[in-house]
């Protein structure tokens, strides 16, 4: 997936706000907008569309050495949203906290920011833990921004507009900065890259 440097979002965005001389926005502060930009976009689409990360190289994999008679499991340092869990290459369910008082419950949880499995291992093997990971960021011009390709224009927008009510005090600017992110996840995201099935994967792919 292909991703438009911090410089080239900022450069359009300066555009849209006429400072392309750069006398009334320094680039400190824009870089900050759009990393905002991007940490709203990021849990959106994790909150309402988990399974858009599925097909892209962002989403992350983490495989956890099982030890027989340990349940508990640290998370990787980047983990946001657990999508799938395999233990020794099946897939697992998500478990609801009921479920651990069950006998023959056989699944996953996630509790106190661990992943807790059920029953716990008999003996050693492995756990493949696919997840949505913590937005990286951009912190200076020459940085990639994630998502780029296809929210190019949200992003845009969205340091334009947020630059402007920052300098302005505008009431009413935050709630239409998120309008924004919630408009493009419906548009791109939500009616277009859904997956066949999908509601019924939930179930197992909850994410938190």
């Amino acid at each position: 997936m292909a991703e438009y440097t911090a410089n080239e979002v900022i450069t359009a965005a300066r555009y849209e706000v006429e400072d392309s001389a750069a006398q009334n926005y320094d680039d400190d502060e824009m870089v900050s907008r759009l990393a905002e930009a991007v940490r709203l976009l990021w849990r959106e689409i994790t909150n309402r569309a988990p399974w858009y990360f599925d097909s892209t190289t962002y989403l992350g994999e983490d495989n956890i050495v099982l030890v027989a008679g340990v349940s508990t499991y640290a998370l990787p340092a980047d983990f946001l949203a657990v999508r799938l869990v395999k233990v020794n290459g099946y897939e697992t369910f998500n478990l609801a906290i009921e479920d651990e008082a069950d006998s023959d419950a056989s699944g996953y949880m996630l509790r106190s920011g661990q992943l807790y499995l059920l029953p716990e291992p008999s003996e050693a093997g492995t756990a493949t833990l696919y997840y949505v990971p913590k937005a990286t960021v951009p912190t200076a011009m020459g940085e990639d921004v994630p998502l780029s390709e296809e929210f190019f224009d949200l992003y845009k927008q969205y340091v334009a507009y947020a630059s402007k009510v920052r300098n302005t005090e505008d009431s009413g600017g935050t709630a239409m900065l998120y309008k924004l992110i919630r408009g493009a996840v419906g548009r791109f995201v939500m009616g277009r890259n859904m997956p066949a099935g999908a509601g019924a994967k939930v179930y197992y792919h909850r994410w938190i």
